[in-house]
């Protein structure tokens, strides 16, 4: 067995690279079917499928409720009995989705606006279903072997793209794309399960003296992520409410790119995380600070080149009946940068044990979230949802970045992200000169793939010996 311990930095690089390269072709896949779901629906029918599914992503957290990533961290520590830790995951994630089915079914009777957004809610709540086998990613996550998990991913985006591609061309309505999303979903989960069967050993029944520990840790992990996922998934309800569908659909989309963009602190922390809950507290501090850095170095030219070019990016996307969504986009991906950084807090929340104060700073925020939006998106609609959004982003991870240096005693060091940052602006001086000659799309985009890379060595953010190491998988 291949434990966190024994990997060196060239596996590790690579672990990440294969993860950021799946990734980079799966955000490929989701924006074109994102883009094909959402040119072939409309606004109004968007809004309605997009409110079902932040339904069943929020929902679906609390099926979660931590129990996941608890898991990693105790089988990665305790590796002996890892296929008990594995069947207490299995057996308790089994438990929680008949509620988490029936809860999801009933929300939706409620608020489903006609037959056709209760026929595709009853379709997807088969997914409800499925995480007692799809949390079993878990293991790849333990082998770090996540070009497996990439694999599967894959395989999921393929066959929805596939899908959604067909059912465009033969003008589908909303309920067959709600059977090819779970159909495609199932095939995957199938795959996946039997992967995980040929590499480790479940161990169900034994795995019950487990549960009170499993479940004693995860619910306080649970929570806080549910709390903190909440808020972004509760503004499109409450769109969908008070503004109706079409606004839903526009909020909806703009929030899809959002997700979609979420990929690469993802990419970073999937691979980190069990190596950061074996580790001592010294190599702990530089990862973060490594890691906090690489984030920034992705995150803010993303950010500045959609507040430059959102006109642009929706009607490439979404066609100019979305474009009225830009600002809101440019908004959103504000709420992205503190995202990225709420990664790395967020794994440390666990590692550190820190998971009751994060929970409270949860709460906290997802009251002001929720109190905002019922008084604002009456009167300012999708905007004030976005704006929402960025402010509860930024409350949530500027308390848990300071709990978690608070308690690694980490005092970060800010000359480069300095660096990062004023590299990020040069490029954005760029574009924005680029755009206001009336330069295209492309043309934006090659201009931002040329400056950037340029401006963070010139400003050695990122020096040519760290690059050739990078290139060498060497710098982990």
């Amino acid at each position: 067995m291949t434990g966190p311990g024994v990997l060196g930095g060239r596996r590790l690089t690579a672990d990440i690279a294969v993860q950021l390269v799946a990734r980079v072709v799966n955000l490929a896949l989701g924006v074109v079917v994102t883009i094909v779901v959402v040119r072939t629906l409309g606004q109004h029918e968007y809004g309605q499928w997009s409110t079902i599914i932040a339904v069943g992503e929020l929902l679906g957290y609390i099926g979660d409720l931590g129990l996941d990533r608890v898991t990693v961290r105790q089988a990665a520590a305790d590796r002996e009995h890892e296929p008990e830790w594995l069947g207490a995951l299995v057996s308790l994630r089994f438990l929680l989705s008949i509620p988490v089915t029936l809860a999801f079914l009933a929300i939706m009777l409620v608020i489903s606006s006609d037959s056709t957004m209760r026929v595709s809610s009853l379709i997807y709540a088969i997914v409800a279903l499925l995480p007692p086998l799809s949390c079993l990613s878990i293991v790849f996550q333990l082998r770090v072997r996540n070009d497996l998990s990439m694999a599967i991913l894959t395989l999921n985006s393929v066959l929805w793209t596939g899908a959604g591609l067909f059912l465009a061309a033969v003008s589908g309505n909303m309920v067959a794309f709600a059977v090819a999303f779970v159909a495609a979903f199932v095939v995957s989960v199938a795959v996946q399960t039997v992967l995980v069967r040929r590499m480790t050993t479940i161990r169900i029944r034994a795995s019950r003296p487990l549960w009170p520990e499993l479940w004693r840790v995860a619910l306080p992990v649970g929570i806080a992520a549910m709390l903190t996922f909440a808020y972004g998934r509760i503004d499109q309800v409450l769109v969908f409410q008070i503004s109706g569908s079409d606004e839903a659909g526009i909020y909806g989309a703009m929030y899809r790119i959002l997700t979609n963009a979420a990929f690469v602190p993802m990419a970073v922390m999937t691979t980190l995380f069990p190596l950061l809950a074996s580790m001592e507290r010294d190599r702990i501090r530089r990862m973060v600070q490594t890691a906090s850095e690489y984030l920034a170095m992705v995150s803010l030219p993303i950010f500045v080149f959609v507040l430059v070019a959102s006109g642009k990016v929706v009607r490439v996307l979404f066609g100019a009946d979305f474009v009225a969504g830009e600002n809101a986009l440019r908004v959103l991906m504000g709420a992205f940068v503190a995202i990225c950084f709420g990664y790395v807090a967020g794994v440390m929340v666990i590692v550190l044990g820190l998971q009751k104060v994060f929970m409270r700073y949860a709460l906290f925020a997802l009251v002001v979230n929720v109190v905002l939006n019922l008084i604002f998106i009456p009167k300012y609609g999708y905007m004030a949802a976005a704006w929402i959004t960025l402010a509860t982003e930024v409350i949530v991870q500027i308390l848990a970045i300071r709990i978690v240096l608070s308690t690694l005693e980490l005092r970060p060091k800010l000359a480069r992200l300095a660096r990062i940052l004023l590299a990020s602006a040069a490029m954005g001086l760029v574009l924005w000169a680029l755009d206001a000659a009336g330069a295209g799309f492309v043309w934006l985009v090659l201009a931002a793939a040329a400056t950037y890379p340029v401006a963070l060595l010139a400003l050695r953010a990122l020096v040519p010996s760290e690059l050739g190491a990078l290139l060498k998988r060497e710098a982990i």
